[in-house]
């Protein structure tokens, strides 16, 4: 899956001088100007972005309403000038982090004892698990002299671990999967030796939202004394009201005897404002690996527990005012809107000919497939339509393509209408 999926398109150039000169729009304006043209500027440009509040956008975006939106952009504004470096200068900052994380940790199946901290979104939670793992398995004398470290996932796991690997100087091994699109746990036993740092779980895999069989990952991590981190940053805020409301009954968290880290976006189905993840640890002794510190300078001790030093302080707020608006029983019922749009997409595609369900999803995330091999024909009629998604699959490897959605609350009112333009899609790639 890449970017010119999901847009149709190859990503802009970076900017740079042309043969005479750079352009007009390179250079910073001499003189400023009136905030109201500014501003209605930023307005005619945001005039071709996708349309999230109307459910056309199927990735990227997670939207629950219009008041929720509001809480999020008064929240962003008053701690958008704050820092999440400094506690003490910004203790608001501290103690909405203090309590998102205690939340989650809860949330998460942990009994109290959990650390960690957020992040700017999934990529910096993974790559943070995937360092703390190193750093631990280097204090207990792994990997071996002259060797180079490993982590074990599944191929389905995201690609956010193979950048941190990449990053960290590790190799990533990669597991089949099962046919039901699960991570084969035998075969990720099998790529285990003494150079392994890390073990690999999605809670779901994101291209076909199936969860993977945390319990058993987590019990060949522990019986090979190494750490198992869950990837639930698509999952971890569905997958506990989905359970509390019956409509799933497995294990993925810190319930599981052997999960050591987990990862969650707040910014996807926690419906907070872009980029919020976390990172929580089953022990504060694990979770102090995270952290960096060097005091070899001329300006004192400086110490972070994140990639980023300063850390944008409404995306903190802003989450924090989003979580505690919402609780418990606005998740669940978010959870229940955003399955009953799932339930209804799974149902409509059923009725529309060549096309079905890629695997068996345990949440609210949907691959299409067709077997008629034209679901690029289908999403590009789809994008010209104003639907966004992305496709998906690496056919190289016999891999099936496939279109992906990532359903939210929001798309509810909307899903006969895509079914509709789906459908007339699917015909006219039939006809062609």
């Amino acid at each position: 899956m890449s970017e010119s999926d999901y847009a149709g398109g190859a990503a802009p150039a970076a900017p740079g001088p042309g043969p005479a000169g750079p352009p007009e729009a390179a250079v910073l304006p001499a003189h400023g100007q009136a905030a109201a043209d500014v501003l209605a500027e930023v307005r005619r440009s945001q005039d071709r972005d996708v349309d999230y509040r109307r459910g056309r956008n199927w990735a990227f975006t997670y939207y629950a309403g219009e008041e929720l939106l509001q809480v999020l952009a008064a929240a962003y504004q008053l701690g958008m000038s704050a820092n999440g470096l400094s506690g003490a200068a910004f203790p608001s900052l501290a103690r909405f982090e203090s309590e998102i994380l205690a939340w989650m940790g809860s949330l998460l199946g942990g009994g109290g004892g959990e650390a960690g901290s957020m992040t700017s979104g999934g990529s910096e939670s993974i790559l943070l698990a995937v360092k703390t793992a190193r750093d631990l398995a280097q204090a207990r004398g792994r990997p071996r002299a002259g060797q180079r470290g490993n982590v074990v996932a599944a191929r389905s796991t995201h690609p956010g671990f193979a950048k941190a690997a990449h990053y960290l100087g590790l190799e990533l091994r990669r597991a089949p999967l099962h046919h039901d699109q699960r991570a084969d746990a035998a075969a990720m036993a099998a790529m285990i030796d003494d150079d392994t740092v890390l073990v690999v779980a999605s809670a779901p895999s994101y291209p076909h939202g199936v969860v993977d069989d945390v319990p058993a990952i987590a019990q060949l991590a522990a019986g090979a004394g190494l750490p198992c981190h869950v990837d639930a940053c698509v999952g971890g805020m569905v997958l506990p009201f989905a359970r509390a409301i019956g409509a799933w009954h497995g294990e993925f968290g810190f319930e599981v005897p052997g999960v050591t880290s987990i990862s969650a976006d707040l910014h996807k189905y926690g419906y907070t404002a872009k980029g919020t993840s976390v990172v929580v640890y089953r022990t504060a002794e694990l979770f102090g690996f995270q952290s960096f510190a060097h005091d070899e300078w001329t300006g004192g001790r400086y110490e972070v527990p994140n990639l980023c030093g300063t850390r944008p302080g409404g995306a903190i707020t802003a989450a924090w005012a989003a979580m505690r608006y919402l609780g418990q029983d606005g998740y669940c019922e978010l959870t229940r809107q955003s399955l009953a749009a799932t339930a209804a997409l799974r149902a409509g595609l059923a009725a529309i000919d060549g096309l079905h369900v890629a695997g068996d999803p345990d949440i609210n995330l949907i691959a299409i497939g067709d077997a008629r091999g034209r679901v690029r024909e289908i999403a590009r009629e789809l994008r010209r339509r104003g639907w966004v998604l992305g496709t998906q699959g690496d056919v190289s490897r016999g891999e099936e393509k496939t279109m992906h959605l990532t359903v939210t609350a929001g798309h509810r009112p909307h899903i006969d209408e895509f079914l509709h333009d789906l459908a007339e899609a699917a015909a006219s790639s039939s006809a062609g």
